[in-house]
């Protein structure tokens, strides 16, 4: 399927990759956060623990945000994913509010 994304057409391939319509150059990645978590505890063994900050508190340190999002704590956003065993999205909530 084709998407625009920053003036650029992007089509994802089948196998998840993304690549500019007009290069054929890689354009990116369409794991899911969901997956990536699945792939460093199941397949890499990375500890939970580590493999759940590299889906929380780093990426918000990355992007800046993180007195305010990345951790559950007071005074934090209240965003929260609540995944199953098999690491399905299950229920999200932002600012506390369920959204599925």
């Amino acid at each position: 399927s084709n998407f625009m994304f920053g003036g650029n057409e992007i089509e994802i391939y089948e196998h998840g990759s993304a690549h500019l319509v007009e290069t054929k150059g890689f354009a990116g990645s369409t794991l899911k956060m969901n997956d990536g978590l699945r792939i460093l505890v199941e397949e890499a063994m990375v500890p939970f623990n580590y493999a759940v900050n590299s889906c929380t508190i780093n990426p918000a340190k990355c992007l800046g945000v993180d007195k305010r999002k990345g951790r559950i704590g007071v005074g934090y956003d209240s965003d929260l994913v609540i995944l199953n065993s098999d690491y399905s999205v299950h229920q999200t909530y932002c600012l506390g509010k369920a959204m599925l």
